[in-house]
């Protein structure tokens, strides 16, 4: 397997002609580091490409369903799959309606939102 450094170069270099949800779901995947530290996820679930790894996010759904793993480790993979493949039409709202979501998931879970330009 490649060393995390490099898989995450790599993945971040392929992932830069993709969209912010795409962007946003590896992100996630990085910060929480457990999957892509993983063989048998790797194995299953990313390629390599002319332009660099990729995760497989339909690939990566269903790995999720099968996994062993903490209930805390198949959240992130089941939410990372989530935004990446954007079953929701989330890319498609307005600023507003970003907003709205976004401040519904931070109170829910209980967490302040930090103002960001974006």
């Amino acid at each position: 397997m490649t060393d995390f450094g490099t898989l995450t170069a790599s993945l971040r270099r392929a992932a830069a002609r993709s969209g912010r949800l795409d962007k946003a779901a590896l992100e996630l995947l990085i910060s929480h580091e457990t999957w892509l530290r993983r063989d048998d996820f790797a194995d299953a679930c990313i390629v390599r490409t002319s332009a660099g790894h990729v995760i497989r996010w339909p690939d990566a759904r269903g790995f999720a369903d099968d996994a062993a793993a903490a209930s805390s480790a198949i959240t992130i993979l089941r939410t990372a799959c989530l935004l990446a493949m954007d079953d929701h039409g989330l890319a498609n709202l307005g600023r507003e309606n970003r907003r709205l979501i976004a401040q519904a998931l931070a109170d829910g879970l209980g967490v302040t939102l930090e103002a960001r330009n974006a």
